[in-house]
């Protein structure tokens, strides 16, 4: 079953996952354009874009540059008697790109990020114990399986430490720490744990 998704084409646009102004679109057939608008959806998802009446100048079609991750379905009246609505289908992970063909000009108009919610599709791996010397610089990497469009989050006693898969810091002190690597995705948040000892023999500790 597809879920659908409520997003905005044109102008006073809102967030798919936030009550948050995204980049403004040109008119499709003169002016200036502006940045494409950016959302994510899952695999399966049916992502809606409401397009203002008011805003079509000129003839135009909207289309998939990207036909194997996503499908733009038809424009239909949107029941206001002002506006449209334009439904995009996600079919497979990855970027999706809807565009609009308007006099003979081409231009990239909305990017979907589609994720997949598959099992085994977003992992995060540590080991349970990691140990460092007193004064000794840590570095872990972390295993991290698929793409966590929203960010990787790096804690250290609940304080953030970094955002990449990789980590290196020096502790302020010996005594035991606890880790966590958090992952957010367009299909919820993956996290792993780890106990950081330190004040063992000195060596830096690299581990994966």
């Amino acid at each position: 079953m597809r879920k659908a998704i409520a997003g905005t084409l044109f102008f006073a646009a809102l967030s798919v996952f936030a009550a948050t102004e995204t980049p403004q679109l040109g008119i499709p057939c003169n002016g200036p354009g502006l940045s494409p608008v950016t959302t994510m959806a899952v695999e399966g998802d049916a992502v809606v874009f409401h397009v203002n009446a008011f805003f079509q100048p000129c003839p135009f079609t909207f289309y998939s540059s990207t036909p194997e991750i996503i499908e733009v379905g038809r424009m239909e009246p949107d029941g206001s008697g002002a506006g449209y609505q334009l439904t995009v289908y996600a079919k497979k992970a990855g970027v999706g790109v809807v565009s609009v063909n308007a006099l003979g000009k081409a231009r990239n108009v909305a990017t979907i990020d589609v994720d997949s919610c598959a099992a085994g599709s977003h992992a995060i791996e540590l080991q349970p114990l990691y140990t460092a010397a007193a004064g000794a610089r840590v570095s872990i990497d972390a295993e991290v399986v698929g793409t966590f469009s929203r960010g990787l989050q790096w804690l250290l006693n609940g304080q953030y430490l970094g955002n990449t898969p990789s980590v290196s810091f020096l502790p302020a002190a010996p005594g035991v720490y606890q880790l966590e690597l958090r992952g957010e995705s367009a299909c919820g948040i993956t996290s792993a744990k780890a106990q950081l000892v330190v004040g063992g023999r000195p060596h830096a500790v690299r581990r994966r």
